[in-house]
């Protein structure tokens, strides 16, 4: 993603998604959140997507979904990608294509370096849960997994 503006709004959406989750890990630290307390009552797609420019929706989208399935990876059951199918009926090969760039980036993830043992991660929830989304949105190029790796996007 090169344009600035819309680099602006997955920040923005990433740091709704942390202010939500952790507003949410505030009112009950035992509870695993559902299906119920994602989509409905997290930050929606809709409204970011309508602060971009036409040209720019799809990127965005693509984009977008992957920030949701990483604050959201921990449900149960997990975002399912019908549900997006059905949000975004115009746009299945963007929720498509952006399922395949998660997993693909999810598994590039998991075999980073912790930098604190040398040691391969485990998997993705031993990472801190704020890297990941902005790698996501900027190609593993910030949040320190450039330093660590030298695995290739």
């Amino acid at each position: 993603m090169k344009n600035a503006g819309l680099h602006k709004l997955c920040d923005e959406f990433e740091a709704a998604w942390q202010v939500f989750k952790q507003s949410h890990l505030d009112r009950s630290a035992d509870t695993v959140p559902g299906p119920e307390q994602g989509l409905g009552n997290g930050p929606q797609i809709d409204g970011f997507l309508d602060r971009a420019a036409d040209s720019e929706r799809s990127q965005l989208l693509c984009e977008l979904i992957q920030i949701e399935l990483w604050w959201r990876r921990h449900e149960s059951p997990p975002p399912d990608k019908a549900d997006y199918q059905s949000r975004f009926p115009d746009h299945h090969s963007i929720v498509d294509e952006a399922y395949k760039q998660f997993r693909q980036r999810s598994s590039v993830a998991e075999t980073i370096l912790n930098p604190a043992t040398g040691r391969k991660t485990s998997g993705l929830p031993s990472l801190p849960q704020s890297d990941f989304p902005r790698c996501v949105t900027h190609g593993f190029s910030s949040s320190g997994f450039s330093q660590t790796s030298n695995a290739a996007v």
